[in-house]
């Protein structure tokens, strides 16, 4: 067992369920968005004070209504340069391309119920490299169910790919010399999770349950195409968070998370927890968010 500890202090944390990292040498791959994301917890109490007007998107000066639906679409089309796509020290890789990124995002709030949509791409486009293509790309489904005013149920489901470039080994130039090559590592990721919170007046109380199941693809290299498999986990927390309303804008909260992490290759699957306590707010004036410090251990096989 190796267990470790570490004092976070963070601002304006997400606790969305991230996998574990393969190895340590290896890059881990990137959020393929934050499209879904509308508060910094799954367990982020109702404002006990009025709903705050920053963060309500609004018919009058944006979106597209189709029939209950509000629909907000963007795209970014631009040009990418980089100076070590493989982040190698010895023989870093320069390539240069188009970067497009759509995105759709369509809510339905219909009292009770809030169900938000949403779908996003990212692609980085190399010409110049063999393999110069890294998309990521999400789609998923959240809903909001106000069972009653001091009883909510929450849950979402979501599907990401993920795209990285890394060195794929060496191979020799025609004049002489060697140069790496750049291939992207691509997992496919799927999250399902669950929430429900109970208010008793200033006080307030919830649970979560979530799941994170990542599949990698093989992986081409100068020495032909090299499973990942090894790197394929299933990531289950558990949460439990309660506090209490200090003020209508202020809150005191404190959270406990348990986390198995199971990895195919089975000695660096781990077990853990998070404990932490701190201060939110759902509007201060034109900020939201949290402040919190805690204790994390992970025990490793």
């Amino acid at each position: 067992m190796r267990p470790s500890a570490a004092l976070a202090l963070c601002l304006a944390a997400t606790l969305a369920a991230t996998p574990a990292r393969a190895a340590a040498d290896e890059p881990e791959l990137p959020a393929a968005t934050t499209a879904g994301e509308d508060a910094l917890s799954i367990l982020v109490p109702r404002p006990h004070a009025a709903h705050n007007p920053l963060t309500k998107r609004s018919r009058d000066y944006r979106g597209l209504p189709f029939g209950d639906w509000m629909l907000y679409p963007s795209v970014l089309v631009g040009g990418v340069a980089d100076s070590n796509l493989v982040w190698s020290e010895r023989q870093p890789v320069r390539a240069a391309g188009v970067r497009i990124s759509p995105r759709v995002i369509a809510e339905r709030n219909v009292g009770l119920h809030k169900t938000t949509a949403y779908a996003e791409a990212d692609a980085r486009l190399f010409p110049t490299l063999a393999y110069g293509a890294a998309i990521n790309a999400q789609v998923g489904l959240a809903h909001v169910w106000e069972v009653q005013r001091d009883l909510i149920v929450k849950a979402r489901v979501q599907y990401d790919r993920k795209a990285l470039h890394i060195s794929g080994g060496a191979f020799a130039l025609p004049g002489g010399g060697y140069a790496l090559l750049a291939t992207p590592l691509v997992a496919d990721q799927g999250l399902a999770e669950a929430a429900i919170q109970k208010s008793f007046g200033r006080l307030f109380v919830g649970l979560s349950l979530d799941a994170t199941r990542t599949l990698y693809h093989d992986l081409r290299t100068t020495g032909g195409v090299f499973p990942q498999s090894y790197r394929d986990s299933l990531t289950t927390r558990r949460g439990a968070r309660g506090g209490l309303w200090i003020s209508p804008a202020l809150y005191a909260f404190g959270e406990a998370m348990g986390n198995l992490r199971e990895i195919s290759q089975a000695d660096l699957s781990s077990r853990g927890y998070r404990l932490t306590a701190g201060l939110g707010s759902d509007r201060l004036s034109l900020f939201r968010g949290e402040i919190f410090a805690g204790l994390q251990r992970q025990h490793y096989q």
